[in-house]
């Protein structure tokens, strides 16, 4: 497809609220090596997909997100964790909060509040009945992208699967060459 790829491997546990920042430091070094590595960081673009979507969305946001280097212009996001609020993703909550964050903690990693006028275009997809996410996390995102202007698309899909990844054979089957 004419890209390089790069996997990133990001810290979870009593380690995940430094994540964000391990993926910042991710981007700098490919800024800092793109010229080494021949690559192009011109017109990048982050992709994840549940726990990992909700760090690349983070990435665009102007509370936690990228500042010393430009941000994606793309975010892929499948099936993502949007918010801390009563939709969250209990397991997602408590790995990145602890069983008892306060509201000032927790609104921090509130994706939907922190979407402002320079973030990045957003390709995202879910299924209706995701047996993990709850299908409300892509509706805050979509209402926080259309509240700011952001371009996006949003697919979703009539099914109760959550993991699916690049979808080969699935319903989803083709996103990646849609985004």
């Amino acid at each position: 497809k004419g890209m390089n790829v790069f996997s990133f491997n990001y810290p979870i546990g009593d380690k995940s609220k430094t994540a964000i920042d391990a993926l910042k430091e991710f981007v700098a070094f490919l800024f800092k090596h793109e010229e080494r590595m021949n690559i192009d960081m011109d017109d990048y673009m982050v992709i994840g997909c549940s726990a990992a979507g909700h760090l690349a969305a983070l990435l665009g946001t102007d509370n936690l997100g990228i500042v010393e280097y430009p941000k994606p212009r793309l975010l892929g996001l499948g099936y993502p964790v949007i918010t801390m609020n009563e939709f969250a993703e209990p397991g997602s909550k408590r790995t990145l909060l602890g069983e008892t964050p306060s509201k000032e903690e927790e609104d921090k990693y509130y994706i939907e509040l922190h979407v402002g006028k320079d973030y990045p275009n957003v390709f995202m997809w879910q299924c209706e009945r995701d047996n993990c996410v709850p299908y409300e996390n892509s509706q805050l995102m979509i209402k926080a992208l259309k509240n700011s202007g952001i371009d996006y698309r949003f697919e979703h899909f009539d099914s109760d699967a959550h993991g699916w990844g690049v979808a080969k054979g699935e319903l989803a089957d083709g996103w990646v060459d849609r985004m």
